[in-house]
């Protein structure tokens, strides 16, 4: 199914022309790679996604950025708090060995750890016309989520909820194009394509969740939601550490939101 319509051509073009000529410039990005004061501090990003509390450790210079939708729906993020409490509590997940990013975002797609300026360069060249392209062409999708899914992520194993639109077309048509025109070409290498979901929790592994063959049995939330725009996201670091920083970090996130592309 073509999702896009016959001026994708021209635009894929110009894409295209865009991609080649920054090609050998933006190799330069290839150097990727007390909870009630959390929810106060949580409240503060939903409603002003621009500012980051003073109160809050934010290692500023290189961010990790994303293309993805931060999610400001309050049932939604009910929803996805309460799961965290209840996986928390029901598979003895205490906060010594684990961790959460607090500010809930849809990550789509990773396109790098760099600086502002670097960010900058990425999405006027490359990426704003492939997004362009992608919201002049797809409207809203009506989303919900399918299972939940265990990756080891070096010593940790990370617990994310996966989710789906009704016609695949996050998975099938919007993440295959952006890695195929903005970000392998960058990298010069081959991007895997994978699920659309959102983190819940890193945890070191413990005897009711020993490995990532372990079932979860709680629920997946039937709630359903709607993605109506890609933005650029920005993680900091919250704290440094030794080795190079990762973007499975503890991180600050916020939209950036002069490239916020809204689905027609």
């Amino acid at each position: 199914m073509n999702f896009f319509t016959k001026n994708e051509s021209n635009s894929n073009k110009s894409i295209n022309k865009s991609i080649n000529n920054n090609i050998n410039k933006n190799k330069l990005l290839n150097n990727a790679e007390s909870h009630n004061e959390e929810e106060v501090i949580e409240e503060k990003i939903i409603n002003n996604t621009s500012i980051v509390p003073r109160n809050y450790p934010e290692i500023k210079d290189k961010y990790h950025f994303f293309i993805g939708n931060f999610i400001k729906d309050h049932v939604q993020i009910s929803i996805l708090k309460d799961l965290k409490k209840k996986l928390r509590a029901q598979y003895k997940i205490d906060y010594a060995s684990s961790y959460d990013n607090f500010f809930l975002c849809f990550k789509n797609i990773y396109i790098g750890y760099m600086t502002n300026k670097d960010a900058d360069v990425y999405m006027r060249n490359i990426l704003s016309p492939l997004l362009n392209t992608i919201k002049n062409n797809i409207g809203k999708l009506n989303c919900h989520y399918t299972r939940f899914k265990l990756k080891y992520v070096k010593n940790y194993i990370r617990i994310s909820l996966e989710y789906e639109d009704e016609n695949n077309i996050l998975s099938n048509v919007i993440i295959p194009y952006i890695n195929k025109n903005g970000v392998e070409p960058v990298y010069d290498r081959k991007i895997e394509n994978s699920k659309p979901s959102i983190e819940l929790i890193y945890m070191k592994p413990n005897q009711l969740i020993p490995n990532t063959q372990a079932e979860i049995s709680i629920n997946v939330p039937t709630e359903t939601f709607v993605i109506d725009k890609l933005s650029l996201i920005r993680g900091g670091l919250t704290k440094l550490r030794s080795g190079t920083p990762s973007k499975h970090d503890q991180l600050i996130f916020n939209n950036v939101r002069h490239y916020t592309f809204n689905f027609e």
